[in-house]
């Protein structure tokens, strides 16, 4: 949370038995910038959280479910990415058929179990086989919003109340028992 009359970081506080976020702004900053401001501005999150809660609940609402779906499809530019990702899934396929043509022609399971592990391959770094799934933590998003809402649309029908009490029991004073 960025304060609007500096642009500071603004504190979460519990005060008055509630949620706040405030931006203490010393006097001497004040006097040395030449600012007029009040020393602390307090934004109490029940002020925040309505707005926060709102947008998804449009966005994800069943009668704009598939547009919301394409804007995101749309946004993800990752076709070499993809491309990447399907040549890695091909190289995997041709891996498993030479494994499983191995053990079809008496080989040593446990050898072939050796080589599906990744065992004995000296030039591979960990995570460097396409067979692995990516490690640095980015989300992917399907490249279809067919792909996307063949799944559950479980947003889109979930009990809206419910999701703003799951907001809410997640608010600030979590972040502050922690």
């Amino acid at each position: 949370m960025v304060c609007g009359l500096c642009s500071r970081t603004m504190q979460g506080r519990l005060s008055h038995g509630g949620p706040y976020y405030r931006c203490r702004f010393p006097e001497q900053y004040a006097l040395a910038n030449r600012i007029q401001r009040p020393r602390n501005v307090f934004l109490r999150e029940a002020e925040v959280i309505p707005p926060l809660d709102f947008w998804p609940t449009r966005s994800f609402a069943s009668h704009r479910l598939e547009a919301t779906i394409e804007a995101m499809a749309d946004d993800t530019d990752n076709g070499a990415e993809v491309e990447r990702a399907r040549q890695g899934l091909r190289e995997c396929d041709t891996r498993l058929v030479g494994y499983q043509a191995a053990l079809d022609a008496g080989g040593d399971p446990a050898a072939v179990a050796a080589w599906m592990r990744g065992e004995g391959v000296e030039d591979q770094s960990p995570g460097a086989s396409p067979c692995r799934p990516a490690t640095d933590g980015a989300i992917r998003l399907p490249s279809t919003a067919k792909s996307v809402s063949r799944g559950p649309a479980t947003l889109a029908s979930d009990n809206c109340a419910s999701r703003n009490t799951s907001t809410r029991s997640y608010s600030l004073q979590h972040s502050l028992a922690g």
